[in-house]
Formats: structure tokens, C-alpha cells, sequence
């Protein structure tokens, strides 16, 4: 069996609200260029999704920005 590996951004919609992680915590949630690119496909589909109304975008981990649960 393999590892799948933990993706770069992550996205879920509650509500009105459309939160983009940052799922790097181990870098302390840096943008490289493939978390880059994954943000854009995240911040696309904010756009593209009719009831979303605002994004909050946040990294996992203690580092930049937390989202408590």
C-alpha cells in the first residue's frame, strides 16, 4: 500500500465561507512554486463557486495563521 502524500493547500466551503489552508507546517507554511500554483486552483475555484461569499486563507500548524476548530 502507498503513502498518498498530504496535499499543499487544502479548501472547504462552510456556508458562505470558503477557507484555503496552507498545509505546510513543517516549512512554516512557505509558498514554493507548488504551493503557488495550488493556491491559484484554490482561489479559482472561490471564484468559480456561486455561493461562496468570502475566503478566509489560513496555514495549518502555530506558524503564520491559526484556525481554531
Amino acid at each position: 500500500m502507498f503513502d498518498l502524500p498530504e496535499a499543499l493547500v487544502k479548501t472547504e466551503r462552510r456556508g458562505p465561507v470558503f477557507l484555503i489552508c496552507i498545509n505546510r507546517p513543517e516549512r512554516r507554511n512557505a509558498v514554493s512554486i507548488e504551493t503557488g500554483i495550488e493556491l491559484k486552483k484554490a482561489i479559482h475555484s472561490f471564484q468559480d463557486d456561486e455561493n461562496a461569499r468570502v475566503a478566509v486563507l489560513y496555514g495549518t500548524g502555530q506558524i503564520w495563521s491559526y484556525l481554531p476548530k
